[in-house]
């Protein structure tokens, strides 16, 4: 069984050099047996352990575990992340009953960037409101204006009825 996907590529002799090296260990999933017992330190069987989980309190248990062995070293914290999203992602969907997630923080942290998702979209919406009013209105100006214009009132008197400046009139109509 080869060990490096450059023994898997046949290369002419002229351009062999350039044949890829990537060493990589093969694991048979189905003979793996991950002891439930163990202490959490191996990644790779935690993953397959997870994968294997038959029970959803067992599969919690794991990540628990491996949660708290990964915080303890903060260069694991974006692979903590990965877990996280494969466990939402993979492991969480169609269920009547969520699992909890055992990578993520406490609920509060959930709620707050709920909460904070929120007021971004109200205020988002009310930008949007305060936009469109203010086109809306001065859509109206013009229209006033251009049919006052249509009606002969010189560009003076539209200024004098409005109380806008000439210049500006001139820039609407």
């Amino acid at each position: 069984m080869p060990t490096d996907i450059g023994e898997t590529i046949l290369m002419p002799d002229a351009v062999a050099h350039f044949t890829p090296s990537v060493p990589y260990l093969l694991v048979d999933e189905l003979r793996l047996l991950v002891h439930d017992l163990v202490e959490v330190r191996n990644l790779a069987a935690s993953l397959f352990g997870l994968e294997q989980s038959s029970k959803r309190d067992d599969l919690f248990e794991l990540g628990k575990r491996l949660n708290a062995w990964m915080s303890k070293n903060p260069d694991l914290d974006s692979l903590r992340r990965d877990f996280s999203l494969f466990f939402e992602n993979t492991l969480k969907t169609n269920e009547d009953k969520p699992l909890p997630n055992p990578f993520c923080g406490d609920t509060m942290l959930q709620e707050k960037v709920k909460r904070w998702e929120a007021e971004l979209k109200a205020e988002g919406r009310a930008e949007g409101e305060a936009k469109g009013k203010a086109e809306g209105k001065v859509e109206g100006q013009r229209t006033l204006l251009r049919r006052m214009k249509a009606f002969g009132m010189s560009i003076t008197d539209i200024a004098e009825v409005t109380g806008l400046p000439e210049e500006e009139i001139h820039h609407l109509i």
